[in-house]
């Protein structure tokens, strides 16, 4: 899963980068081909952001509110909003599918939101998980970290994870040699 989310990580990091707001990031928009490799899709509601990194939505449309971030019900997107979207997709993978909240309608997801309410995690899901969804989830944008950030957060899970698959680290060895 680890290896996935970095993938969607190094997409949504270029995305970013040129200026675009996806504002649909959800694991239902994510392909994988044969060969494991992860394709962002659905650009449908995409958009350029200002000079400040914003977008403001001045067009009524519908959106998918089990996806989105608290500013973005006052039509304020960035790649905040992504990331907070983001988090929910991590929600999707390790609820194996689960459609976030529930059964509950768009507007009690908005007051759940609102009043500092957030998705449960599995409990038998580890602390690494906790705190990336949880720092995903925080009300200000401002504290949310960028693809960036999560993307080399999960590198270093993904290589302290492959530590013992039979590879080791020759400096020491060659230290003691010379």
């Amino acid at each position: 899963m680890a290896q996935i989310l970095w993938q969607i990580t190094d997409g949504m990091e270029y995305i970013s980068s040129l200026g675009i707001i996806h504002k649909d990031l959800a694991a239902r928009n994510i392909l994988m081909t044969k060969n494991f490799e992860v394709k962002i899709s659905d650009f449908g509601l995409a958009s350029f952001c200002d000079i400040d990194s914003l977008y403001h939505s001045k067009i009524n449309q519908k959106l998918p509110i089990r996806w989105m971030a608290v500013e973005s019900f006052c039509q304020v997107f960035s790649e905040a909003s992504d990331i907070w979207s983001f988090g929910v997709l991590t929600w999707e993978l390790l609820t194996f599918g689960k459609v976030p909240y529930g059964e509950m309608t768009n507007e009690e997801i908005i007051k759940f939101v609102v009043d500092g309410n957030r998705l449960t995690l599995p409990s038998k899901v580890g602390q690494p998980w906790q705190m990336l969804t949880h720092d995903c989830w925080k009300h200000n944008r401002k504290d949310r970290p960028i693809f960036t950030a999560i993307k080399m957060l999960l590198k270093r899970y993904l290589e302290d994870k492959t530590v013992d698959y039979g590879y080791y680290s020759c400096k020491q060895q060659i230290n003691n040699l010379c």
